[in-house]
């Protein structure tokens, strides 16, 4: 029974350091659904880029110059004439709106949209591209801000490694949470990576003390600390907060395996050292609470900053901060959407029956006269229109009708509520609720840096 007891905790740690490798979830920065996006500098030809496509086995794309009239023809010649002579008018401007979709909000980058599987395709496109024309290129996804979140979770273990008072068993507990942190590097759950190390390292100061738990638990901001982590992994995703739970499972089992093997250590030692005081009078900040927590909230501080940078667009740091167009939660009302798709698609269709004495505008009904036989004779009626969600409806279905790889089907395999705006290439989705959990952690850091500081007669 001791042997299996001494085994499952080394079990635990290998499957969990295996799991969190196997279901890594890497943020992409992809900005649509079913497909990836490729820019690159609109001095770069287009006939150019169909080069690269054909050479790299790119199919199925939807570009500028692969474009035609949105429209399943009727009446071909009646629509088309309809489209021509009005092209200028309010009512019908969505076909030079909708040609914002290929261009970056600068408009100094063109898109090309292909489906999700060519991603890979389209990044050899980009280097192609750049390689042979020296101008930029790339595609909707960065992996770099993911690496200066690691930076930022190692800089910040490495800072307290040094001021341990235990630092072989800090290092043995951190080892999980380090595998977390560069297998879900979400901006929340690497904060609550930051959280549970620095939990780990109250523990490791306070190691083999009388009364080290309940010093912890009564100490309430360690608690704290851990309970909010748990809330800041699952504000990222359902799967980051899971294998959160997995890793704090295994740093736990790292360190009981840690005692064992110390433990093991002392039973060959004639003398065993034993810890006198008792965890009360132990700082569990390894007599440097000014560097520990001022850390603590640097790396908080940096991350939720490194957020806003990569997400605001406002920043001309690298490529990522370049502003494609993409489902935001604020609509950019230069982006047409569907909704003007329809409405545009019903002027093409009721125009030539309206009456010359009203203006373009209508009132969402249209009737035009229909010539029906009848008992051998002709009759006069008339067929009505409405503007309806039964009309949008068809619209929408027929989008798959035309004949050309068009923008309506790339916006059309988005969310029923799609938004359009712009977004930083390589930014993920990021929600409300993960902002705010973000906050709240930063506030919780700054109030306990503060009471330390100014509580007198508190340890160091």
């Amino acid at each position: 029974m001791k042997v299996i007891k001494k085994i499952v905790p080394v079990i635990l740690a290998l499957a969990v350091s295996v799991l969190l490798i196997i279901f890594r979830t890497m943020p992409t920065g992809k900005l649509w659904n079913d497909y990836s996006v490729l820019y690159t500098d609109k001095n770069v030809s287009d006939s150019l880029v169909m080069q690269a496509f054909d050479s790299f086995g790119v199919q199925g794309f939807v570009c500028e110059s692969n474009q035609d009239v949105p429209y399943v023809f009727t009446n071909e010649f009646l629509d088309r004439m309809t489209i021509q002579i009005n092209e200028d008018f309010e009512d019908f401007k969505y076909l030079k709106d909708r040609q914002k979709y290929f261009y970056d909000k600068t408009q100094s980058y063109r898109l090309y949209y292909a489906p999700a599987r060519y991603k890979k395709n389209l990044a050899d496109c980009a280097s192609y591209l750049e390689t042979a024309t020296g101008l930029k290129a790339g595609i909707d996804s960065s992996s770099s801000y993911m690496r200066l979140l690691v930076i930022i979770f190692a800089v910040f273990v490495v800072i307290l490694t040094v001021t341990s008072k235990n630092k072989a068993l800090f290092v043995a507990g951190s080892i999980i949470p380090a595998i977390y942190s560069f297998c879900f590097p979400f901006y929340s759950s690497m904060i609550a990576a930051c959280m549970l190390v620095l939990c780990v390292f109250f523990f490791c100061n306070l190691w083999k003390r009388a009364g080290a738990f309940k010093i912890m638990y009564k100490r309430f901001f360690i608690p704290a600390i851990l309970l909010f982590s748990f809330v800041l992994s699952f504000s990222a995703t359902l799967s980051a907060g899971f294998f959160y739970l997995l890793t704090v499972l295994g740093s736990a089992s790292v360190i009981l395996i840690y005692f064992y093997l110390e433990e093991l250590y002392l039973s060959t030692l004639s003398f065993h050292p034993v810890m006198i005081r008792p965890a009360k009078m132990i700082s569990p900040y390894g007599g440097k609470k000014k560097l520990v927590l001022l850390s603590a909230l640097c790396a908080t501080g940096v991350v939720i900053i490194f957020f806003f940078v990569t997400s605001a667009g406002n920043f001309s740091l690298n490529s990522s901060s370049l502003q494609l167009p993409a489902e935001s939660a604020q609509r950019d009302e230069s982006l047409p959407q569907l909704e003007d798709y329809y409405l545009w698609n019903w002027n093409v269709k009721t125009y030539p029956y309206r009456s010359l004495n009203q203006n373009n505008s209508d009132d969402g009904v249209a009737t035009y006269p229909r010539y029906v036989l009848s008992d051998g004779k002709i009759e006069n009626s008339q067929d009505v229109m409405v503007y309806n969600d039964s009309y949008k409806r068809k619209v929408f279905d027929q989008i798959d009708q035309l004949e050309f790889n068009s923008i309506e089907k790339v916006i059309k395999s988005q969310d029923a509520d799609f938004v359009p705006g712009y977004k930083s290439s390589g930014s993920y989705q990021v929600n409300i609720f993960s902002i705010i959990c973000m906050f709240i952690c930063f506030a919780m850091l700054l109030f306990i840096y503060i009471s330390a500081i100014i509580r007198k007669g508190g340890k160091k």
